[in-house]
């Protein structure tokens, strides 16, 4: 529907509304969102908190913020470029140029962080024992 035929809808259904949340049933029943709904309830002459309204706005805008942060971080872990190595000479023995020019770079940045975690990753991979390494 649009929005006069739901205004003139609204006006029947209104009184018959037996919900404790007359927004959230008109949301349901004219399937639209809360914004819209907070108008046309406003036109029809219902009393919505305006505190109500900004905090749900506030709410919507930090929501829609954290979730493009999210895909952002998701796509920075996509896109980069994987590798085993951890030092720059394996790396280049390899022949792994894309690898070498990774981890010249993290150096570059001074990304300890990176080197030490890896390290970490790798030594709980790699399982030594043996009589031969003793």
């Amino acid at each position: 529907m649009k929005r006069a035929a739901r205004l003139a809808s609204a006006q029947s259904w209104l009184p018959k509304h037996t919900g404790k949340n007359v927004r959230r049933g008109y949301c349901k029943h004219f399937g639209v969102d809360w914004r819209c709904a907070a108008i046309e309830l406003k036109t029809l002459g219902v009393t919505i908190d305006p505190e109500y309204l900004a905090k749900r706005e506030t709410d919507e805008a930090n929501e829609i913020r954290r979730r493009t942060e999210r895909k952002q971080q998701r796509e920075l872990n996509e896109n980069a470029h994987w590798h085993p190595y951890i030092d720059q000479v394996p790396a280049f023995l390899a022949g792994d140029f894309a690898a070498l020019h990774d981890l010249q770079q993290m150096e570059a940045r001074g990304d300890l962080e990176f080197k030490s975690s890896c390290r970490e990753r790798d030594a709980s991979r790699l399982k030594v024992d043996g009589p031969w390494f003793a």
